[in-house]
């Protein structure tokens, strides 16, 4: 990941980045330290490039055209999530990336040293597209190329079919015969540490919901609106079709009127004048709510015929 570096041999014009722990429970009751670059202190042009630093994804109009032909022809789908995804990614030759030792670790470097980055790390601006790279190396060594249509959608011809793969970041999604499928997956897992998340019940945030004799799949808005629910017991609140009422106009309050920060709406982070709320914004913030709960109810669902 990196090599320990004495200080005088650091360039004199370069930036030295510092990093943090990023803390997280898991629904398992494992606990996850991981140590995130800050990225935000780089340089564009001495850390990477500004102009290719955004990693693709594959788009929803592939997904779904994708997972209703995995309907239409009866394929297996099985997905896999790349651990340590943004680890994985390398560094270009002229990218130098300096960083102090994190924090809780200096007593195993040597004083006055700091770590030059050999691979990327979370937090670091390239980290996505280096990745993206890496795997799209990884799959041309599978025997796969990448569609002209959409960055993220590979295929490979063989003897049994066609096979394709959705990538979107650190989840892929491998769709074909069923033998073929279940091989290519291996065949990945060999070149990364990867968990074998099983058949396609969960997608980029969607429930899926398929019925192969009697034709029919359904995708169910996304998870992410539950988490939110539940983080903020909409279910105390009516449902709206629209996010504001029409022609409802927000301005800042005046000094008697504001809530003050404590009080202000639930959706602080989203109101430019959160510390500076009246009821009007907190009724408004009600009936965002509310209009989430009305998402919950949506389906989408594609009924196909042979």
């Amino acid at each position: 990941m990196w090599k320990q570096v004495r200080r005088e041999e650091v360039p004199k014009d370069a930036t030295i980045i510092t990093s943090t722990w990023a803390m997280k429970k898991k629904s398992n009751g494992a606990y996850r330290a991981r140590l995130n670059g800050r990225g935000y202190e780089q340089i564009d042009g001495e850390h990477y490039d500004g102009m290719s630093i955004a990693s693709p994804v594959t788009t929803d109009a592939t997904i779904r055209i994708t997972v209703v032909l995995m309907l239409l022809a009866t394929w297996s789908a099985q997905i896999v999530d790349v651990k340590r995804a943004f680890l994985h990614g390398n560094l270009d030759d002229d990218e130098k990336i300096y960083m102090e030792i994190p924090e809780g670790f200096q007593d195993k470097y040597c004083v006055n040293c700091v770590l030059l980055l050999l691979r990327t790390l979370y937090g670091l601006k390239q980290a996505a597209m280096a990745f993206w790279k890496q795997l799209l190396t990884a799959m041309r060594r599978m025997g796969f190329e990448r569609s002209k249509a959409n960055p993220c959608l590979c295929y490979c011809w063989t003897g049994l079919g066609l096979v394709l793969w959705l990538l979107w970041i650190d989840d892929c999604l491998c769709m074909g015969p069923a033998e073929i499928v279940e091989e290519k997956k291996k065949e990945l897992m060999k070149q990364f540490d990867c968990s074998d998340e099983g058949g396609l019940d969960e997608y980029v945030g969607c429930k899926i919901v398929m019925n192969s004799k009697e034709n029919w799949l359904k995708f169910i808005q996304p998870v992410l609106l539950q988490s939110f629910d539940d983080e903020y017991e909409t279910n105390d609140f009516m449902k709206f079709k629209t996010p504001m009422e029409t022609g409802k106009v927000l301005v800042k309050a005046e000094p008697e009127e504001r809530l003050g920060k404590s009080s202000a709406g639930v959706i602080k982070t989203n109101d430019r004048f959160c510390w500076k709320s009246c009821e009007g914004h907190a009724q408004s913030d009600e009936t965002l709510l509310g209009l989430s709960r009305t998402w919950m109810d949506v389906e989408t669902i594609w009924c196909t015929e042979r």
